[in-house]
C-alpha cells in the first residue's frame, strides 16, 4: 500500500517576501482609527450611545473588509512565488509492489568526465542505489535512451542481479538524446508492467539525464513540444515522475569539439597537394590558448598546429596533405583531449584517384567540331587530350547516356541536347542521385517543355530550376551576386572583370521549380538567373541558361570560360566524396561492382556487421541500417573488388554541454497537468518520490484572488463607508 501525502514547494521563493505587504492594510487601519476622548456635556450622552450601537453593528463587516484586503495581497505574493504541489509516496508494510521505470540518458554528452566522475557511470550507480532502497517489493524496467529509446527487457524484473546485468549493458551511444522518444518508451514500459503484473499498486518513472539544452529546451523541440506535453500529462496520471540531474556543475563545463573536416579539392589526385580544413568550436566560458590540433592520415600523424580558442566561436585550422597512392584514405582532425573525448576528433574518407574522368555529351554531333559545345568543353578541361591537368575526357553523343557506364565518371557535361528520352532521363537521374555530378548547357534546339517534363518537377526532378523561353540579353553585363557561390568564388580577385564581361547574347530563362531549392550562381545585370546549382540525392546538378558553343555568344572564346568550366566540374564532383561521409544515425549506401551478387558485408568501429539490403527494384544499389557509432566503416564485396571505406561523424549539437535549469525542466514537462520533480544527483536515492505541478495551483490561487476582490468590493458597499 502506498499512502500519498502532499506538500507545497515554490519555484521562486524569494517572492514570498512580498507577504510583508499584507500588513499594510492593518497598519493603515490602526493609523486612521480615530482617538476616543470624553466630553463633559450631558446632551452628548444620547448621541454617543447611538454611535456606539452603530459602531458595534458595523465592526464585523469592517473587519471582514480588512481580512479580504490582507488575503488579496497575500495570495498575489503566493502566486508570484510559483507554488508547486509536491506529492510524496511513502510505503506501508503492505504487500503491494512499485514498478520503477528507469530511463537512463545514454547520449554521448553523458560520456563527459569531471571530478564527480563520468555522467553515465554516476547514473548507473544511482540507479543501483534506488533499486537497493526499494527492497524486495520493487519491480524494475530499464530504458536506455539516446536518439532512439531501447527497452532492455519487455517485462519488469524484481531480481536485483538481473537489473544489475542490464545496467552493466548500458553504453554511451554516439547520438543525441531524444526526449519525446524517451517519454514514449517510458509510457510503453508502464503499460507493459501493468499488463504483466497484477500486484503493482503504484508506478514511478525516473529520468537520469544531464538536462542538456539541445534536448530539453522548448525551442529545440519545435513542433514536438505539444505532443510531448500531452504524452507527459497521460504518463503523470499513471506514475510519479522524477528527473535526476546528473549535470552537476555543468553550467561551467568546458568542451571543445571538432565539428567539421573539409577537403578543398572535390576530387583529390595522386601526387598533388590538397588543402584540409578542420573546424573547431569551443563550448565554454574560458579561452583555450595554444590548443594543440593534429592532422592524421590513415592512422598516422602528418601535421600539427596550435590555435587560440575563444568561447562560443568557431576556429578554422588549415593543413595540407599529399596523397602518394590512389584509393580511399581516412583523414582525421584531432584536438587536445578534454572532458568529453568523443568529439575531440572527426574523420572523413577521401577517394583519391590518378585522374578525374569526365564525359562530354554533344546534342548536335552532325555539326563541325568548331561549332560543338562538347568540343569546347573538352578543350577547356584537357586541351588536345592532355591529361597532365589531372582530367581525362571522353566525348560522345546523347546515346552515351544509355550506352556508357556513367558510374565510371566523376562528372557529365551536356551541351545542347534537344530532348531526352525517358531512358536517358532515368539513367542520368540515377547517376546523379548516387553521387554523380551533371552540368547542362542549353542551346539551339533545346525544348524547354520537354526538359521540364523529363528532368524537371514533371519527371525525374533533378533540375535546380526549370527552363523558360529564349530571350535576348545585353552582352558583357553579368552579376556574380557577391561571388558567394563556390563556383564563382575564385573569380572574386583578378578574374572578376573577365567573368562579369562574358558576352552572352542569348539565353533561356531559368524559372523557380516547385519543391526544389536552388542556388543562383550567375545572373544577368537585371537579376535574372543565368546559372543555378542544386542537389539531387547525393549528387549535384548545375544548369546553365547559355550555350557552350558560339551560337548564342562568345562564351567559349572568352578568358573566363576555361576556369569557369574547371570550377563547375570540381564543384559537381564533390558528391562522390560526400556520399562516403555521413552523420551517425544516417545510412550508408552505394552500388554493387558486379550484378547478381549478395549484398556487401559492412563492419564498423564496434566490429559488428550492419544489416544491408538492396533498394526496391534495383539489384545494383544497396543501403545499410542507420549507423550507430562514429568512426570508419569498411564495405567488402564477395567479388574481386576492392573494399570501400566510409566514415560516420557525430552530430555536434550534443557537444554543447549547456543545460536547462531545474525550473525550466519542470515547466517544460509540467505545463499545468504534468507532475515533474527535479532533484540533484545526491538526492537521487531518496526514499520518497516527489512530483511537482505549478500550473493548477497558480491558477487556483489567481482565481481565488479575483474572487476575494469581488467579495472585498461587496463588503465595502455593505458597510456603507469609504475605504479606510
Amino acid at each position: 500500500m502506498v499512502f500519498l501525502t502532499w506538500a507545497i514547494g515554490f519555484g521562486n521563493a524569494s517572492m514570498l517576501w512580498w507577504l510583508l505587504a499584507a500588513a499594510l492594510p492593518i497598519a493603515l487601519h490602526l493609523w486612521r482609527r480615530p482617538a476616543r476622548h470624553r466630553e463633559p456635556w450631558g446632551a452628548m450622552s444620547l448621541l454617543a450611545a447611538a454611535i456606539e450601537r452603530q459602531t458595534r453593528q458595523a465592526r464585523p463587516w469592517r473587519l471582514a473588509v480588512l481580512a479580504a484586503r490582507v488575503a488579496v495581497l497575500s495570495l498575489v505574493a503566493f502566486a508570484a512565488a510559483e507554488p508547486m504541489l509536491r506529492r510524496a509516496a511513502a510505503r506501508s508494510p503492505g504487500t503491494g509492489r512499485t514498478h520503477y521505470v528507469l530511463v537512463i540518458d545514454s547520449s554521448y554528452s553523458m560520456d563527459y568526465r569531471s571530478e564527480e566522475g563520468r555522467r553515465l557511470d554516476r547514473a548507473v550507480a544511482l540507479a543501483r542505489q534506488l533499486a537497493a532502497q526499494a527492497g524486495p517489493t520493487g519491480l524494475f524496467t530499464l530504458v536506455a535512451a539516446s536518439s532512439a529509446a531501447e527497452t532492455m527487457a519487455t517485462e519488469p524484473t524484481a531480481a536485483v542481479g538481473e537489473l544489475a546485468a542490464r545496467l552493466d549493458a548500458v553504453n554511451v551511444r554516439h547520438t543525441a538524446f531524444d526526449l519525446p522518444a524517451a517519454v514514449a518508451a517510458a509510457e510503453r514500459a508502464l503499460e507493459a508492467g501493468q499488463a504483466a503484473r497484477a500486484d503493482v499498486d503504484s508506478q514511478q518513472v525516473v529520468f537520469f539525464t544531464d538536462l542538456q539544452r539541445g534536448s530539453w529546451a522548448a525551442e529545440s523541440l519545435g513542433e514536438a513540444l505539444t505532443p510531448l506535453q500531452q504524452r507527459m500529462a497521460n504518463l503523470s496520471r499513471r506514475a510519479a515522475v522524477r528527473i535526476v540531474d546528473l549535470a552537476g556543475t555543468a553550467s561551467a563545463a568546458e568542451n571543445t569539439a571538432v565539428i567539421g573536416v573539409q577537403l578543398a579539392e572535390a576530387a583529390p589526385l595522386v601526387g598533388r597537394r590538397a588543402a584540409v580544413r578542420g573546424v573547431l568550436k569551443h563550448f565554454g566560458r574560458r579561452s583555450r590558448p595554444a590548443t594543440a590540433v593534429e592532422l592524421w592520415v590513415d592512422r598516422r600523424v602528418v601535421d600539427r598546429r596550435r590555435v587560440d580558442l575563444e568561447p562560443g566561436t568557431e576556429t578554422a585550422v588549415e593543413f595540407t596533405v599529399r596523397f602518394d597512392a590512389p584509393g580511399d584514405h581516412l583523414i582525421e582532425v584531432r584536438s587536445a583531449p578534454d572532458g568529453l573525448p568523443l568529439d575531440d576528433q572527426r574523420a572523413i574518407v577521401v577517394p583519391v584517384r590518378t585522374v578525374m574522368r569526365v564525359l562530354c555529351v554533344e546534342g548536335r554531333p552532325d555539326l563541325p567540331p568548331r561549332r560543338q559545345g562538347a568540343a569546347y568543353l573538352a578543350a577547356a578541361l584537357a586541351p588536345g587530350g592532355d591529361q597532365s591537368g589531372g582530367i581525362a575526357v571522353d566525348t560522345g553523343d546523347e546515346t552515351a547516356l544509355t550506352t556508357r557506364d556513367l558510374e565510371q565518371y566523376d562528372c557529365v557535361l551536356i551541351s545542347a541536347v534537344g530532348r531526352f528520352s525517358q531512358a536517358e532521363a532515368a539513367r542520368l537521374a540515377r547517376y546523379v542521385r548516387r553521387g554523380g555530378g551533371a552540368t547542362i548547357f542549353v542551346g539551339e534546339g533545346v525544348s524547354a517543355e520537354q526538359y521540364n517534363r523529363r528532368l524537371g518537377s514533371g519527371g525525374e526532378n533533378i533540375l535546380p530550376m526549370e527552363l523558360g523561353p529564349t530571350v535576348q540579353q545585353t552582352p558583357g553585363t553579368l552579376d556574380a551576386l557577391g561571388f558567394r557561390h563556390p563556383i564563382v568564388k575564385a573569380f572574386s580577385g583578378r578574374g572578376r572583370t573577365a567573368l562579369l564581361t562574358t558576352p552572352v547574347e542569348t539565353s533561356m530563362k531559368l524559372l523557380p521549380a516547385a519543391g526544389r531549392t536552388a542556388e543562383v550562381v550567375l545572373a544577368h545585370a537585371g537579376g535574372e538567373p543565368l546559372a543555378a546549382a542544386g542537389e539531387a540525392g547525393r549528387g549535384r546538378v548545375v544548369l546553365v541558361g547559355a550555350s557552350a558553343d558560339v551560337a548564342w555568344g562568345a562564351l567559349p572564346l572568352w578568358p573566363s570560360f576555361v576556369p569557369l568550366v574547371h570550377e563547375i566540374v570540381w564543384y559537381c564532383s564533390a558528391g562522390r566524396t560526400q556520399r562516403r561521409n555521413v552523420l551517425v544515425g544516417q545510412s550508408l549506401a552505394g552500388e554493387m561492382p558486379v550484378a547478381g551478387e549478395s549484398p556487401p558485408r559492412i563492419v564498423g568501429p564496434d566490429d559488428k556487421p550492419l544489416e544491408v539490403h538492396f533498394l526496391a527494384g534495383d539489384a545494383m544499389s544497396w543501403s545499410s541500417e542507420p549507423v550507430r557509432w562514429a568512426g570508419e566503416y569498411v564495405v567488402r564485396f564477395s567479388a574481386d573488388a576492392a573494399p570501400l571505406r566510409y566514415a560516420a561523424a557525430l552530430d555536434p549539437r550534443e557537444s554543447d554541454l549547456t543545460r536547462v535549469s531545474a525550473d525550466e525542466a519542470v515547466r517544460l514537462l509540467g505545463c499545468g497537468e504534468v507532475a515533474a520533480g527535479v532533484e540533484t544527483a545526491g538526492a537521487a536515492s531518496a526514499g520518497i518520490d516527489r512530483t511537482a505541478s505549478t500550473g493548477p495551483i497558480a491558477a487556483i490561487v489567481l482565481a481565488g484572488t479575483l474572487l476575494l476582490l469581488s467579495v472585498e468590493a461587496w463588503l465595502t458597499w455593505r458597510t456603507g463607508r469609504p475605504t479606510v
